[in-house]
């Protein structure tokens, strides 16, 4: 069986049809551009299903790859008046259209081979099996006007007519018609061990804090070290001519104060710019060119339904704007790989330029020596001292410290 579109009336209206297996897309040359009536990979937007003129869907049945017979209710009329008990697809369905006062409620077929189809039913036929509707749709949703599946999560069986679970899916059990995981009861035991380690840490640090000062000596050290591994200002005199060096300010520009940390701190913080501009250049070029193109691009994903046949429509919307914009994706996604790749290459030799540039001015490694051939010595011995004296013996200059890089014993 194979299901086919057709076009019928519009004045001026050239249509052509082609039944290629199971709902495929039927275009229609009307006034000078194309438009597509609805199908299995593309709708109309959803701004054209209750436009001016008459759009028709033909949904029809025993019709075959190679040209098969037509039945004799070929040509449909999206928006026309729906039957009880008559299967439409849902694209047939106009945006605000209702079911006959009779039959109010909209159920999906149940043949899985025809997806988003559609009858209209009173509300014991929701879920019948009689009817040819999905069987596991028995609940008549007065408000949104459909017959559903019971609400209840991870139920594979609901009662009849009511969101009351019978039977749970493998690993829940049923109480009092919800599903509740089996591993609930482990999911408590571990939410007491977490409370209980988080009250024994927290009396644990309280404790901490009550115990008296035993080594008051080593906490004012720590905190000088502390204190002097912090970046600094230079030298400056206050008032009472004593000079402090105060810390750095939080509106210091990372990205040229040689003094906060040499030309290291610069660099890294000009890569993070570079990153972030580039990003935000990346996401107003895709909201440019997708504006330009198609403004409709920026609805994919967040059209909000409220039943499986609005359901439909969104989808069926959606993949027709996906598959008319999909050039738009592919050059944007060709010129942010070239530019990103290009602008990282470039990137690259400004970095490089930039550091010859902060090597020439006064860094840190310029107020330090790297001393060779030191005879090796065991660590007991206090050679950072040693060190430092033979050095102010042979150069007359002030030696602030001394680091030693040790070595693995041979």
């Amino acid at each position: 069986m194979g299901w086919a579109v057709l076009g019928a009336a519009w004045p001026g209206l050239a249509a052509s049809a082609a039944v290629v297996g199971h709902q495929r897309l039927i275009r229609h040359e009307a006034r000078g551009s194309d438009r597509l009536d609805f199908g299995e990979d593309a709708a109309a937007s959803p701004s054209d299903w209750d436009g001016p003129g008459v759009w028709s869907v033909g949904l029809l049945e025993d019709v075959d790859s190679a040209g098969g017979g037509l039945s004799a209710n070929a040509t449909e009329t999206v928006g026309a008046p729906l039957e009880c008990n008559e299967f439409v697809h849902a694209t047939r369905v106009a945006q605000t259209q209702q079911c006959p006062a009779s039959c109010p409620f909209f159920a999906e077929s149940g043949d899985k081979l025809k997806p988003c189809v559609y009858a209209c039913v009173t509300a014991t036929e929701c879920g019948s099996f009689s009817a040819n509707v999905e069987t596991t749709a028995t609940i008549p949703d007065t408000q949104k006007r459909y017959c559903r599946a019971c609400s209840v999560l991870a139920c594979t069986e609901c009662a009849p007519g009511k969101d009351w679970c019978e039977q749970c899916m493998a690993g829940h059990y049923a109480q009092e018609g919800k599903c509740y995981h089996q591993v609930w009861i482990a999911t408590k035991i571990l939410g007491g061990v977490f409370v209980l380690t988080a009250l024994y840490l927290i009396v644990w640090y309280i404790d901490l804090w009550c115990r008296p000062v035993v080594n008051r000596e080593g906490m004012r050290r720590g905190l000088v070290v502390r204190s002097l591994s912090k970046l600094r200002q230079p030298k400056i005199a206050d008032a009472e001519g004593s000079e402090a060096r105060p810390l750095y300010p939080l509106s210091t520009n990372l990205l040229r104060e040689l003094t906060t940390g040499g030309a290291g701190i610069i660099l890294h913080f000009r890569f993070h710019v570079f990153w972030m501009a580039w990003a935000v250049f990346g996401l107003a070029l895709w909201a440019a060119i997708s504006a330009s193109a198609n403004p409709e691009i920026f609805k994919l994903g967040v059209q909000e339904v409220g039943t499986p046949l609005q359901l439909c429509r969104v989808m069926a919307w959606g993949a027709e704007l996906q598959g008319d914009t999909m050039h738009v994706v592919l050059f944007f996604g060709l010129f942010l790989y070239l530019g990103t790749t290009c602008g990282t290459v470039i990137f690259a030799v400004m970095q490089q330029n930039k550091y010859v540039e902060l090597d020439d001015k006064a860094t840190m490694k310029d107020f330090a020596a790297v001393l060779t051939r030191v005879p090796e010595v065991e660590g007991g011995e206090r050679v950072e001292q040693e060190l430092k004296q033979a050095v102010e013996a042979a150069s007359g200059l002030r030696v602030v410290g001394v680091s030693v890089a040790w070595g693995p014993p041979h």
